[in-house]
């Protein structure tokens, strides 16, 4: 067995125990992207602001590419798992929601350090919750991590470069 499903097996053996945190969980899934975004287009200044939706958009393509030269199940397809929301079975790999608000937690961070690691906070529990209410490994959510993260600094360097504006 590898590590990864052993970590998926070990934080999805919580859900269904306490209600509580399933709610908890299933919430931040749904809501943590527009959570992350309405902190954007609140808190940003346009600059930013630009560079975050292009880093969004930046994610949006390569996570499309990704999955065109590589699939992976879900938890959910290929083994016996807790699942607390209903999902397609598409590609697992990266976690499209992670990359998502790894981006916008990054670029939130490059506007304000403060806010920015509220953020980021926001994003691991979304990516854990991901984990948590089984549709993606650990793996899936490490990539999108770092896939979300290099989209925002790919978007702040290229729009920074050609920005004419304040």
């Amino acid at each position: 067995m590898s590590f990864d499903y052993a970590l998926f097996q070990l934080i999805n053996s919580i859900a269904g125990t306490y209600p509580w945190l399933d709610f908890v969980m299933v919430t931040i899934t749904d809501f943590g992207v527009p959570l992350l975004a309405i902190l954007a287009l609140s808190y940003c200044k346009r600059k930013n602001l630009y560079s975050s939706l292009f880093a969004v958009w930046l994610v949006f393509v390569v996570d499309f590419v990704m999955k065109l030269f590589y699939f992976r199940e879900r938890p959910f397809v290929a083994h016996e798992v807790n699942l607390l929301v209903d999902h397609l079975k598409t590609a697992s790999f990266p976690s499209r929601h992670t990359d998502i608000v790894f981006a916008f937690a990054q670029s939130i961070f490059f506007a304000d350090k403060k806010l920015g690691i509220t953020a980021f906070v926001i994003a691991v529990l979304v990516g854990f919750s991901r984990i948590f209410v089984g549709v993606h490994y650990p793996v899936d959510v490490f990539a999108g991590a770092i896939l979300g993260i290099a989209c925002a600094f790919v978007a702040q360097k290229i729009l920074y470069y050609f920005w004419k504006g304040d």
